[in-house]
């Protein structure tokens, strides 16, 4: 409940930013997003990602936009949308984002080999990246 009344809090915050201060628009969809995506308000941050996306090609933001539409079930949009982001980017936010995508789409394999770039960068990987890779792999294990 706190969180919630923090996040519209900021919500306020950065529309005076947007009318008061000259927030660009960009910046001001992200944040708008982001605070929806806070919020689980999908639908708003989709709409916003996507406003975004019209001035931004950042793939933290497309994947973002993968994150919503992979949170309403549509599997087919994610997936679009987080391959788009890896195309730009081989963030491992963005490869266990895709991961999740494809699993939930129920391309194991695609999944497989995202996992297995990552595994191959592991040295590389923050701890709770490496947990994160191992329950994925785990999740194909019982998939077979």
């Amino acid at each position: 409940m706190l969180k919630q009344i923090w996040t519209i809090i900021k919500l306020f915050y950065i529309h005076l930013a947007y009318f008061l201060v000259g927030l660009d628009q960009e910046h001001f969809y992200i944040a708008r997003a982001n605070c929806f995506t806070d919020l689980k308000w999908f639908s708003y941050a989709i709409g916003n990602y996507k406003k975004a996306l019209k001035e931004s090609t950042d793939p933290l933001v497309i994947a973002a936009l993968g994150y919503c539409y992979l949170m309403v079930g549509d599997y087919e949009k994610s997936v679009k949308y987080y391959r788009e982001a890896y195309q730009k980017s081989k963030n491992p936010v963005i490869s266990f984002g895709l991961a999740h995508a494809e699993l939930n789409k129920g391309n194991v394999e695609e999944a497989k080999k995202v996992l297995q770039i990552l595994s191959e960068k592991e040295n590389e990987l923050e701890s709770y990246h490496i947990d994160e890779l191992n329950k994925l792999k785990q999740k194909i294990e019982t998939l077979k």
